[in-house]
């Protein structure tokens, strides 16, 4: 997941901690509390990125069943 506004979303340790506890309620509803792990993408000066890796894999049709879609 990529965060190209360097304002918003700065890539230091404070923009990944805000931006990791954001996305995290929406893992957790896709694939389960605690089931991904978030680890920092690219360093600066590139844009604040995450790395989300998944413990199990998720067909479509539970991701878009679990986002209530």
């Amino acid at each position: 997941m990529r965060l190209p506004d360097r304002l918003r979303a700065p890539n230091d340790d404070a923009g990944f901690a805000e931006a990791s506890r954001d996305v995290s309620p929406l893992l957790d509803k896709l694939y389960g509390a605690g089931a991904c792990s978030i680890a920092r993408g690219a360093a600066p000066p590139e844009p604040l990125s995450l790395r989300v890796k998944a413990r199990a894999r998720q067909t479509l049709a539970a991701l878009l069943a679990a986002s209530g879609g």
